[in-house]
């Protein structure tokens, strides 16, 4: 399927995104701060990246401004992961394709991945770029 790319900080969260998205049959690839996150999206070049916002050494916003402004990483959906009181306060200077509020439902998370999957692929069924969960 897909290669995801998990930056989450939280090591109960990144093993539910892990063993979920795992389940329906994507790669995964796990980073616990925002700068190895930032280092494995330029690398791996993966298909979604999953953005936690409060993160270690380098915050979400700040990783996610840093891919977005690179020619090689630009077009890599990023969908950011927060509570809905961090989502609402950095959602004027967030970046992201999209938004996914914690605690989140394990099939809204299926179907905002699936959405992005979607778009990228230019397949039907998608949410568009911007959806919101």
């Amino acid at each position: 399927m897909a290669r995801i790319l998990i930056v989450e900080d939280d090591p109960a969260i990144r093993s539910l995104l892990v063993d979920t998205l795992e389940e329906v049959g994507h790669e995964m690839l796990v980073a616990a701060d925002g700068q190895t996150g930032v280092a494995l999206a330029r690398d791996a070049h993966p298909d979604l990246v999953l953005m936690d916002l409060r993160l270690p050494v380098l915050d979400g916003v700040t990783a996610t401004r840093i891919l977005k402004a690179e020619r090689s990483t630009a077009h890599i959906p990023i969908i950011a992961m927060s509570a809905a009181a961090r989502l609402r306060a950095d959602a004027a200077d967030l970046p992201a394709d999209g938004t996914l509020e914690k605690p989140f439902d394990l099939d809204v998370l299926l179907g905002v991945v699936g959405g992005y999957l979607s778009d990228a692929a230019g397949t039907p069924g998608s949410f568009g770029s911007g959806a919101r969960a």
